[in-house]
């Protein structure tokens, strides 16, 4: 998912990619609880984001990847690497059962809840070309 969105922002943000997509999606953060390597793959002024993906049956994957998203940016927000975060989630695509789609759904509507009480601003869809749109919109966005 990543390689795709970041083919799609080279191409919409031109001579700006750069300032939004660094070339290591990756940070370094040292505090008392450790050193930990954060997966930020996107960014705007005052601002980090990362991706992550939903698109799994298994629901408790699909936490895994979540609450792993959510601990980049809250752990940035913590460590003062930004004032602000966006967590963007790529959702499941057809061929679920339909339990497996209700089941994801609760799990996502929960985590959704979750990242609003934290403040973080998050958008998630199935197809990449819309999720490339959010982030790039995001991106390009003021900070709040």
């Amino acid at each position: 998912a990543y390689e795709s969105l970041r083919k799609q922002l080279k191409k919409s943000l031109d001579l700006d990619y750069e300032l939004h997509v660094p070339k290591n999606p990756y940070i370094d953060v040292s505090d008392s609880f450790g050193q930990e390597k954060l997966y930020l793959p996107f960014q705007r002024e005052n601002g980090v984001a990362t991706l992550a993906s939903a698109a799994y049956a298994d629901p408790y994957r699909v936490k895994s990847q979540l609450l792993k998203g959510f601990r980049s940016v809250e752990t940035a927000l913590k460590n003062n690497v930004s004032e602000d975060a966006a967590l963007f989630v790529v959702l499941p695509g057809e061929g679920l059962s339909e339990e497996a789609y209700v089941s994801l759904g609760k799990e996502f509507d929960e985590f959704y809840a979750f990242v609003q009480r934290h403040d973080i601003y998050m958008e998630s869809h199935e197809h990449l070309i819309e999720l490339g749109d959010s982030v790039l919109q995001w991106c390009q966005a003021n900070a709040a």
